[in-house]
């Protein structure tokens, strides 16, 4: 097949049509690439440089030359801001009808060859490449630059190769809170009229067995063929996250997003459009959890999280990685949850930690750090890296398995600008601490790396915001995606058994998980590492009456003997038990951390 990112960069002069050599100049003008209906952003250049590609990088690489070339496109493209319409797309392009969809929003089928470079499309209008998962990376995440240099596995590796599943946490503090119809009846009894509430505690209970039921009873249901954008219900898939589930968040086993659809689409230019009601709904495979979101009349949104239970938590060593990895944890729940925020206050569900930032009594938010494009983790059509992202993802999954309730015939359909449309007109527009992904891909591209990430990384580890997105698109580790990628292939296809499906979450780098936090930077003090580690959870703006205020990072030189005794006894717990700190699904000491921390509580 035509590689038509390689005839693009021919097209353009970037490299000659040998494939052998850089040209010599330092600029292209890409000003005819955008749609005719676009004009340029006064904020953007029509001429991009790549003289720091070519005093760097020579011969070229086709697959460097095909990530410059697409990321600075995609750079570019953020620039194309299209003319202003009316009514509900009046802040994006319109979305079109199915018969008018390229193919990669067609359907199920379009999936592209492996060796082929796909185009995406900006919004459906201006054709530009896609990312490749060759990646120039910042200082912060230089051992990355290694990983990525490797070869991806031979398709006939091994499936042992792929590690041990990640531990099964065990005494969990959820897990003493009431349980089934007992805690049904509390929530309902405490009067909430926001539409997941009146959902829920309807005169008949609704029967819960599945992902599906529960978007079906909150009114995200997906419905018959043809999914189209314009027919909702909205979602889109996250490669990564900062979310509870972050640590299980891959291309390869993404974040489902579904929500009420939006008045208005993209980036909010006039008064905002809020949705009268509204609700949304968080999946990742891995847990046997589902986070959900309503508009409340009272605390302006309320949180939920429902909890279910499946015939593997009751068998001999509990659920394994193909009973939570695979479509299996979808469906067959015999038993099931539901509390708000209130009831998960002390507990590390709490959902106030990141969407109530300001504390007790300040207002509530919704979360989209990555708010604006070039968006380098939402798995839609003129994000950064779109291309590797999903490839991979349908590598494993194919192009017909369902994910998190969205149909597989729907799956490419996701859409970041109704995401970014549904959060700002909802009054969020913005964000603490956002993605500056339009700065950060072009810093990375000139130098290497991105002052403008290290300094939200930097905020971020001294405790005043939640972890930061990944600098880059591709987060994870080829030589541990790809063996992965075979055993699923090999599960569904009745190759191997479910049982024997590696740890999907094992995905990252150390590297890689120190730049997403999931572990500490290297080289901190033990305070330092308290304060990254523990201080998101652990600081002076928690409700007073809970006993996590007890332990105050903020406030470590004031802190109680008794409350650093307990902390050291909580890091030197198995990892695999609930009350181990920091807990397991955000974080993660290594030895010699844990010895610093220890030594610092001991002070």
């Amino acid at each position: 097949m035509v590689d038509v990112l390689m005839v693009l960069a021919e097209q353009i002069h970037l490299v000659d049509a040998t494939d052998t050599a850089y040209k010599t100049f330092d600029t292209i003008n890409l000003s005819g690439l955008c749609h005719e209906s676009f004009v340029l952003g006064p904020a953007h250049t029509e001429k991009l440089d790549f003289a720091p590609i070519t005093k760097r990088h020579a011969p070229p690489d086709q697959d460097l030359v095909r990530h410059h070339l697409s990321v600075y496109l995609a750079i570019f493209l953020s620039g194309c801001v299209g003319t202003v319409g009316s009514g509900p797309e009046a802040e994006g392009p319109p979305v079109p009808d199915a018969a008018s969809l390229p193919a990669e929003d067609a359907g199920p089928t379009a999936l592209p060859a492996a060796d082929a470079a796909p185009l995406l499309v900006a919004d459906d209008a201006a054709v530009l490449p896609v990312a490749d998962d060759a990646a120039v990376l910042p200082d912060a995440a230089q051992p990355l630059a290694a990983d990525a240099a490797q070869p991806p596995p031979d398709a006939g590796v091994a499936f042992a190769d792929a590690g041990p599943v990640a531990p099964t946490c065990t005494g969990d503090l959820i897990g003493q809170l009431p349980k089934g119809p007992s805690q049904l009846t509390a929530l309902c009894s405490r009067g909430y009229t926001d539409p997941i509430s009146v959902a829920f505690c309807a005169a008949t209970t609704p029967s819960i067995t599945s992902v599906t039921d529960v978007l079906n009873t909150i009114g995200l249901g997906f419905g018959a063929p043809p999914y189209t954008r314009a027919r909702g219900p909205s979602f889109v898939m996250s490669s990564q996250s900062t979310s509870i589930s972050a640590r299980k968040v891959s291309q390869i086993n993404p974040r489902a997003i579904v929500f009420t659809m939006p008045l208005a689409r993209g980036r909010m230019t006039g008064a905002p459009r809020p949705n009268p009601s509204f609700v949304a709904f968080s999946f990742t495979r891995g847990d046997q959890e589902i986070e959900l979101m309503a508009k409340d009349p009272q605390v302006g949104i309320r949180f939920f999280l429902l909890k279910y239970a499946q015939a593997c938590n009751g068998a001999p060593g509990g659920c394994n990685s193909g009973d939570l990895y695979t479509s299996a944890v979808e469906s067959g729940f015999t038993g099931w949850s539901l509390y708000s925020d209130e009831d998960l206050k002390n507990t590390p569900h709490d959902c106030l930690q990141c969407h109530q930032p300001g504390g007790l009594g300040t207002p509530r938010i919704m979360r989209m750090q990555e708010l604006q494009r070039p968006w380098h983790h939402w798995m839609y059509n003129d994000s950064i890296g779109v291309a590797p992202l999903r490839a991979d993802f349908h590598a494993a999954h194919g192009t017909t398995e369902a994910y998190g309730g969205v149909p597989g015939a729907a799956i490419d359909q996701g859409d970041a600008p109704q995401l970014q449309g549904f959060v700002e007109n909802n009054g969020f527009q913005n964000q603490p601490n956002e993605f500056m992904g339009l700065t950060i891909a072009s810093e990375v591209m000139a130098g290497g790396s991105s002052a403008t990430w290290q300094s939200m990384y930097q905020r971020a580890q001294g405790g005043q915001f939640i972890p930061v997105p990944y600098f880059d698109s591709i987060a994870t580790d080829v030589t541990k995606v790809q063996p992965l990628i075979n055993q699923y292939r090999a599960v569904a296809t009745g190759m191997l058994p479910a049982s024997q499906l590696g740890d999907m979450s094992d995905v990252f780098s150390v590297a890689a998980q120190r730049a997403m936090t999931h572990r500490p930077a290297s080289g901190l003090s033990g305070r330092q590492i308290l304060v990254q580690a523990c201080q998101q959870c652990h600081n002076s703006r928690l409700d007073p009456t809970i006993s996590r205020s007890g332990f105050d990072v903020e406030r470590l030189d004031m802190m109680a003997r008794s409350e650093k005794d307990e902390a050291i006894r909580r890091i030197h717990l198995p990892a695999n038990d609930c009350n181990h700190m920091p807990p397991h699904r955000f974080r993660e000491l290594d030895a010699a951390e844990i010895a610093l921390v220890e030594a610092e509580l001991r002070n």
